[in-house]
């Protein structure tokens, strides 16, 4: 697992991709990780409500202290297990992650009460 690249637009916004890596391998071509369609039925499940779409982030400072903020997930990658989500350019979690790249993310799903969580 790990969190992934960081890609500029214009203006404030800012992609990242976080990438978690299944295990598993048939051939030379990873399996579909089992999670996804789990995250996708509850998206779904609670798709009327637009703050589904925020999961809270949390990295590491400098001083070794976690710091924890708000992203917003914009989808996956295509068929993979790669999430992405935008976040301002302007935040310290771009140097945070720069510098330390180890992650929890933690999205809950009010409608359903379900709550997933991803560290690498």
């Amino acid at each position: 697992r790990r969190c992934g690249r960081m890609e500029g637009k214009k203006g404030k916004a800012l992609t990242m991709t976080m990438t978690i890596q299944n295990r598993q391998k048939q051939g030379a071509r990873a399996m579909a990780a089992p999670w996804r369609d789990t995250i996708l039925k509850s998206l779904k499940k609670n798709s009327r409500l637009a703050y589904a779409r925020y999961a809270q982030l949390a990295t590491v400072r400098e001083d070794g202290r976690p710091a924890n903020r708000t992203i917003v997930y914009r989808g996956f990658i295509e068929d993979t297990a790669k999430l992405s989500f935008v976040t301002d350019r302007r935040s310290k979690k771009i140097s945070e992650l720069r510098a330390n790249p180890w992650v929890e993310l933690c999205w809950y799903f009010p409608q359903t009460r379900e709550q997933y969580r991803i560290s690498g």
